[in-house]
């Protein structure tokens, strides 16, 4: 079934004012759909693989949840709102818009990895019930929470991620070992943290967290004067 043969019929070039909602389970394709959709586009429980025949431009939230898409091959550049995408079949995150600046949802999906990434965004960032092993490529800034529990392959917490306003959620990882250690080590500030070691708040490890960027700091200065007195001792077997 197409979007065309939908209540909205043939939207094709068309630039729509009003909310559209499809929650057809025999829907497989989304040629007919509006070349813009100013309040949203939403299409969820069909059997859609493909983005193909999206609008180009969406002015609120896309909400794709509970489809069977594979990738994000044809995805519109162009959405200002909530981007949700999850329980679906996504390997990659690649040709991910890059200017999302609220929520994001991808859990549910078939993730190894958050590349394909936006820098900062006002929202919420969930990637739980995925397969990744690390949160490499993942926004460096998010205003709200992020999640990352139920990923079953975590081993790492290394990424991008430099402060998160709300919670971070890193809970039932089996493979994740060293939580806390691990979130001083990558430098991810949070209001709070979940973890299957215990909850705690930034406050609670502040001292720890500084005292560890100051041994790093050392350490790379350190490292400086050794390379440099190295390079100054070296006999390059010049006579002049």
């Amino acid at each position: 079934m197409k979007f065309l043969e939908t209540i909205y019929g043939d939207l094709t070039d068309k630039t729509i004012n009003k909310k559209i909602s499809v929650e057809i389970n025999e829907l497989t394709s989304l040629e007919g759909s509006p070349k813009e959709a100013l309040r949203g586009f939403k299409c969820i429980n069909t059997k859609l693989t493909s983005l193909e025949f999206m609008p180009e431009r969406i002015k609120g939230d896309f909400n794709f949840n509970y489809n069977k898409v594979k990738d994000l091959e044809y995805c519109s550049q162009d959405i200002t709102g909530d981007f949700l995408i999850k329980y679906n079949q996504l390997k990659s995150l690649k040709n991910l818009p890059i200017n999302l600046k609220k929520n994001i949802e991808l859990s549910g999906n078939k993730l190894t990895s958050l590349k394909g990434r936006t820098y900062k965004i006002n929202g919420s960032f969930d990637c739980e019930g995925n397969k990744l092993t690390s949160l490499e490529g993942s926004p460096e800034i998010i205003e709200g929470s992020f999640s990352c529990k139920n990923n079953q392959e975590l081993t790492s917490l290394k990424g991008n991620i430099r402060l998160i306003n709300g919670n971070f959620d890193c809970r039932n990882n089996k493979k994740l070992k060293n939580i806390k250690d691990q979130i001083i080590k990558n430098k991810i500030i949070a209001s709070s943290y979940l973890t299957d070691d215990g909850d705690f708040t930034f406050e609670e490890i502040k001292e720890e967290f500084n005292k560890s960027i100051t041994i790093i700091k050392e350490l790379k200065i350190e490292s400086k004067k050794i390379i440099n007195k190295k390079i100054n001792n070296m006999d390059y077997g010049i006579s002049l």
